[in-house]
């Protein structure tokens, strides 16, 4: 396993929540990152928590129409509360390379869901209490 290789079980909660939370099976369940690379259903998934943060999903197969999904997923998280730090870099997810970070970042996102919509279903993660630091 590679040392940036995230882990199987975050994965796997991050695959079932992201699917839970659209509505939608991702393309390839057995492959994260292949079926996040293009930024489609990480724009659906920020959409279907803060409805309208993304004003436009390209479903273009084109590069750069592919990276200004994640960029936009990316700018979305930052306006619904993420921190700077909790995000990755576009290039870690459309390359690959950080994995790691994406899934982090997934998380992260699962638990600034809970702090702003405490009554948003599903959760990923660990339910935090009110009062909570994370």
């Amino acid at each position: 396993m590679a040392s940036d290789a995230p882990d199987a079980a975050m994965v796997a909660e991050a695959r079932v929540w992201i699917e839970a939370v659209t509505g939608s099976p991702l393309a390839n369940p057995d492959d994260l990152h292949a079926s996040l690379m293009d930024g489609v259903a990480l724009c659906q998934l920020i959409n279907a928590i803060a409805p309208g943060s993304v004003k436009k999903i390209n479903e273009s197969k084109m590069v750069f129409k592919q990276r200004e999904n994640v960029s936009n997923y990316l700018k979305a998280c930052r306006a619904f509360g993420q921190r700077e730090f909790e995000l990755f870099g576009t290039g870690d997810l459309f390359e690959g390379t950080g994995m790691r970070q994406v899934v982090t970042q997934i998380h992260s996102l699962g638990r600034t869901v809970q702090d702003k919509l405490p009554d948003f279903e599903p959760k990923l993660g660990i339910k935090v209490t009110k009062g909570e630091k994370h």
